[in-house]
């Protein structure tokens, strides 16, 4: 019988990569829920935003009731866009702390050196993410 250990490193990785390709697949089915309700919404003739309210339209701009599946997609979606955003998250403290273990116990550098390089990412990811919005409204 073989026994394999792995640095704790590779179990942290690993758990990286798992959560990288977890959020790619949800951002797609977040993704493909909002082009199907934005096309819903065209044919309702909605005029409204994509966010994440809790004031679900139920009637049309002429007071028609709305198809049920309509509003169970946008709740889908909306449901779809905070499994992202946990993900999301979970994938930036996986990461960080993969990166300040590795610079500590592998590396051997000074423990501000690893908690640099964590605000370094979080600094980029929350720049990386303002930048986004800023591109999506214009």
């Amino acid at each position: 019988m073989i026994q394999v250990e792995a640095p704790w490193w590779i179990w942290y990785l690993t758990l990286s990569t798992l959560t990288l390709i977890l959020l790619a697949v949800s951002s797609e089915r977040k993704r493909s829920l909002s082009l199907k309700e934005y096309s819903r919404s065209l044919d309702y003739g909605l005029e409204y935003g994509f966010g994440e309210s809790n004031e679900l339209p139920t009637t049309d701009l002429e007071g028609n009731p709305l198809d049920i599946d309509f509003i169970r997609l946008r709740r889908s979606r909306i449901l779809w866009s905070k499994i992202s955003t946990a993900l999301y998250s979970l994938l930036m403290v996986t990461s960080s702390s993969t990166l300040l273990l590795t610079q500590y116990e592998v590396l051997q550098a000074p423990w501000w050196v690893g908690l640099a390089s964590v605000a370094f990412i979080f600094c980029s990811a929350y720049l990386i993410g303002r930048t986004w919005k800023l591109l999506k409204e214009g």
